[in-house]
């Protein structure tokens, strides 16, 4: 309560503070500035949040105003155990003087990370940092400060006391913006059975095509979220120049798809290290569908809300289509909402897209072999959907898609571009992936609704090859 109760001292020390020594890092040239934020900027309901907003806000300016060779990394905490103002030292004195221990409320939850894992993440991000990004920790699940005075304490009472002025209740992370970099483990079995000593239990695996700036491993069900040891590790291109030039030639897929999660859609799309994917030869048809599929989509006992789940699907794209063919690629879809996101390929008539962020317009010409490859975004405000437009592309040719949701924040990205969006969806969601075959007429856009004359229509258009092939495929999910 320091500053809350210093306001004056708390905007000298902070925000003052912060813009003496930016300054005088820039005029002494310092090549590396870090700022100590704190988990309470994020939406500042006290004046510690508020001033430590402002502090980053400062670096930012500076950062975009400026075009310093200095690298500016701004790294947002919580509660760091054992540091000045935690509240363990608080409840060891409390003890040491048999109590009682106190909370300012019993439903006050918090984050919690050690000292020395906070230094070192200080020092990790000074290294990786590129420009000037806000580095928000994931520090594992908030913890009820009640529940750990009562671990602590056998004997003595604990008491709830009215919440202070400028507490919160909880704190939650930002939604992620272009800005701030989040880290999120993968549910997956690494280290089976290991035994000290010995090398049995260990698995060796690539983890690429990665944004994390560090990478943090916890153990599967690791209730305590502590860190984990890891025996050796190769990490290249962390911090330097990185080629961001697209491979023509899709990559492998690892080997940690886990297809216990998705049902088909048609045949098992597995060749090799790919999936490849033919609505022509599998001629799947589902209820009120408007062309033949061959997907896959998350199984019904899997799907929950999207703003209870993190979800992060990517994978290479390789597209083989006639001109004139039109395929959804990949699609969330919830019950309540109805269609979240699509992504489409498309060589047809279709207009009224937003052009891309560096001014590309979409080919919007049917049947010409350039294919505009876009984006349905259903609105915040459930008034509709936007069409974004991510890029073109001719059959043969390949690009990198990302979707990430992070608990209903939707974000989209290929050839370069990225947009978000949020959604308020309280209904089971499912990620569905594959050829979705449209059976739509190029030039007048009319979808032929019988199933029995698809054959037919593909056929008279001359759609005689629809193939997209997945590679370098991975899929991260964890559910609240």
């Amino acid at each position: 309560n320091l500053l809350e109760f210093n306001e004056l001292e708390a905007v000298n020390t902070n925000i003052f503070g912060t813009l003496n020594i930016v300054n005088a890092s820039i005029k002494s040239k310092v090549p590396y500035l870090t700022l100590i934020s704190t988990d309470k900027a994020v939406n500042p309901s006290n004046f510690m949040g508020e001033t430590k907003k402002f502090c980053e806000l400062i670096l930012q300016s500076y950062y975009n105003e400026f075009n310093f060779n200095n690298k500016m990394t701004i790294v947002r905490f919580g509660n760091v155990i054992n540091s000045n103002g935690s509240v363990l030292p608080l409840f060891k004195k409390q003890i040491q003087n048999l109590g009682p221990l106190t909370v300012t409320d019993e439903n006050v939850t918090r984050y919690f990370m050690t000292i020395e894992e906070a230094s070192r993440l200080v020092l990790e991000t000074t290294l990786l940092s590129q420009g000037c990004e806000i580095f928000a920790l994931n520090m594992g699940e908030p913890i009820r400060i009640i529940d750990i005075a009562k671990k602590l304490n056998i004997d003595l009472d604990v008491f709830s006391l009215a919440i202070n002025d400028g507490k919160e209740i909880s704190i939650k992370p930002k939604k992620i913006d272009q800005n701030t970099k989040r880290l999120w483990g993968m549910n997956r079995s690494l280290i089976n059975n290991a035994v000290i000593g010995s090398s049995s239990g260990y698995e060796t695996h690539d983890v690429t095509d990665s944004d994390a700036r560090y990478v943090r491993i916890t153990g599967l069900e690791n209730s305590a979220n502590t860190w984990n040891s890891i025996v050796e590790t190769n990490i290249y291109g962390c911090g330097g120049d990185t080629d961001n030039t697209p491979d023509p030639t899709p990559t492998p897929t690892p080997g940690n798809f886990d297809m216990s999660d998705w049902d088909m859609e048609g045949a098992d799309p597995r060749v090799g290290d790919t999936m490849e994917f033919d609505a022509l030869r599998e001629q799947h048809v589902t209820p009120n569908g408007n062309g033949w599929r061959h997907e896959l989509k998350i199984k019904e006992e899997k799907r929950v809300a999207m703003t209870a789940v993190f979800e992060d699907f990517q994978a290479n794209i390789k597209v083989e289509m006639s001109d004139g063919s039109k395929a959804i690629v990949a699609q969330h879809h919830a019950s309540d909402t109805g269609t979240i996101m699509k992504l489409y390929v498309s060589d047809t008539s279709e207009t009224g897209f937003t052009p891309t962020n560096a001014g590309v317009e979409s080919d919007s010409v049917a049947s010409n072999g350039i294919f505009d490859v876009y984006v349905r975004l259903a609105r915040e405000d459930g008034s509709g959907e936007d069409k974004q437009l991510l890029g073109t592309m001719v059959s043969g040719q390949n690009f990198d898609f990302r979707v990430i949701n992070d608990h209903g924040y939707v974000t989209v990205s290929a050839f370069g571009e990225s947009f978000s969006r949020t959604i308020e969806d309280s209904t089971d969601s499912y990620l569905k992936f594959g050829n979705y075959l449209q059976a739509q007429d190029p030039e007048t856009r009319e979808d032929v609704d019988d199933s029995d004359d698809w054959a037919a229509f593909y056929a008279s258009e001359g759609i005689t090859e629809s193939l997209l092939t997945f590679s370098s495929i991975n899929y991260i999910r964890n559910e609240d």
